[in-house]
């Protein structure tokens, strides 16, 4: 008997954990059958608004396609443009370094030219110092010394009693 008792204590005990067990999945099976209708509401949800952003990205697409068109027209002008200006700027800089040496080819020509003739100008007043100039004065001194002895002879001749007066240089340093 006692272990009949005993018997009847673990199976009720068994029958209220398999009791327990079934009330816990039966809880378990309400919780997950609330969470799964509003995963389902919420995916709904979802699934709208993910409907209506993707009409609205469509529409944006639909929108920027003709802007994206236009950009990419405005991008190949613009490529298109930066290699003519870099072509033109080439040319511009051959153009200017040629115009430079041309320029510094003159500069250099005018100086030689300009040094040469000034070379030349002085060569030419030392020949007509020493060769025009310098005799000029030579015969200007001797025909000056020529008169001051004609005029010494004049003043010493017998008949000539008239002296002249010492110049006034002579004077000052006497």
């Amino acid at each position: 008997m006692y272990s009949n008792n005993l018997l009847t204590i673990f199976v009720a005990i068994t029958a209220v954990a398999f009791l327990g067990q079934a009330v816990g999945v039966l809880l378990i099976y309400r919780r997950i059958s609330q969470a799964t209708e509003r995963m389902v509401k919420l995916t709904g949800e979802v699934r709208e608004k993910v409907s209506t952003v993707t009409e609205n990205i469509v529409e944006l697409a639909k929108t920027f396609k003709p802007i994206g068109e236009h950009l990419q027209a405005i991008s190949a002008n613009a490529v298109s443009m930066s290699n003519t200006i870099r072509a033109r700027t080439e040319d511009l800089d051959y153009f200017l370094g040629g115009t430079v040496e041309i320029f510094r080819g003159q500069v250099n020509h005018l100086n030689e030219f300009l040094a040469m003739t000034t070379l030349r100008l002085e060569d030419t007043a030392n020949r007509v110092q020493r060769g025009i100039i310098a005799p000029i004065n030579e015969i200007t001194a001797l025909i000056k010394g020529l008169r001051a002895g004609v005029a010494f002879l004049f003043s010493r001749w017998p008949g000539n009693n008239v002296r002249r007066p010492p110049a006034p240089d002579d004077e000052m340093f006497i």
